[in-house]
């Protein structure tokens, strides 16, 4: 399949899956997220690159979605009214835990299937960027740690500061070797990568389940 062809039906295939967003958001009267304005940001190039496509801007939406969930006021502390008679009804905690859920769920779905299609050196990429949030979210969180609390991030950091280092050694040397591997060298290391992100995302994007 030419490479343009290709580029085109993944494209379309995102602005679907965009769509899909939309409804929901507009089924549970929420704002539209500005993924617009991400575009502009942040460029509409090939698929894979962090920050600069559509996986950057759903790696966004459901980070949003994580944290808007979390932070969802306990049913005890919710008022029982279901409003004042003007304008929608307030929806319940289960229907807005379930709405940010179908969300983490759909972004979830649609990254590993943009992943899914990219190359090594793309997909290796895409997890030095999941290392470098979890760094960037780590430093914040330490600016307010107190204690042992304090110690244990800072003992953390180091780790996935190390484990950024090594990663992007490996990077390199993809982009050094890419043209000179075998298919089966390049498919070896692929799956390798491809295990790292999945077991990444099961510790990372469990947590923030909690």
């Amino acid at each position: 399949m030419p490479k343009e062809l290709e580029l085109a039906r993944i494209e379309i295939a995102c602005i679907l899956e965009l769509g899909k967003l939309r409804e929901m958001e507009a089924e549970f009267g929420e704002a539209p997220a500005d993924i617009e304005s991400l575009r502009a940001q942040h460029g509409n190039t090939q698929i894979g690159r962090p920050g600069k496509d559509i996986l950057g801007a759903l790696d966004k939406e459901m980070y949003t979605a994580f944290y808007k969930r979390r932070d969802l006021p306990p049913p005890a502390n919710q008022e029982s009214v279901s409003g004042s008679g003007m304008g929608r009804p307030k929806k319940s905690y289960k229907e807005r835990y379930a709405y940010y859920t179908r969300i983490i769920d759909h972004c979830r779905s649609a990254i590993a299937e943009g992943e899914s299609k990219l190359n090594l050196v793309h997909l290796q990429l895409r997890y030095l960027k999941r290392l470098r949030d979890r760094a960037t979210r780590m430093r914040l969180q330490i600016k307010t740690a107190l204690g042992p609390t304090l110690i244990a991030l800072k003992n953390d950091l180091a780790v996935i500061e190390e484990q950024i280092s090594t990663e992007a050694r490996l990077l390199n040397d993809f982009q050094e070797n890419f043209i000179t591997l075998s298919n089966s060298q390049l498919d070896l290391r692929r799956n390798s990568v491809a295990k790292k992100i999945q077991a990444f995302d099961a510790l990372e994007l469990t947590s923030h389940d909690k």
